[in-house]
């Protein structure tokens, strides 16, 4: 497979830049899929974002559970652990899959 050079820095794909607070679990993993996706061609050779630079996928925000902690404020619990809002993200193990798809998932 073709090496494609290094951008000068990392770039990064963040959910706020296109959804803002409209993000949820199937969005997001659908962002990782695209990611990695060799659906795209460049000189001839299918590339994805991933093989461009674009190795961190990353949620800014809106999948923490807002005003939920220990006196109303913030969304950490009392033992300092966010909450996060599971009627949109069902399981956070979904950093797995970014993982498997060669991305770093980040917050």
């Amino acid at each position: 497979m073709r090496q494609w050079p290094r951008l000068a820095a990392p770039s990064v794909w963040r959910s706020w830049n296109q959804f803002q607070c409209g993000v949820n679990q199937s969005l997001v993993e659908a962002q990782y899929e695209a990611l990695a996706s060799r659906s795209r061609f460049v000189d001839g050779v299918a590339t994805s974002l991933l093989d461009l630079g674009y190795h961190t996928a990353g949620i800014d925000d809106c999948w923490q559970k807002c005003d939920a902690c220990v006196g109303g404020v913030g969304f950490h619990d009392a033992q300092g652990l966010p909450i996060v809002e599971v009627v949109l993200f069902l399981d956070m193990r979904m950093t797995a899959k970014a993982k498997r798809l060669g991305l770093v998932p980040g917050w």
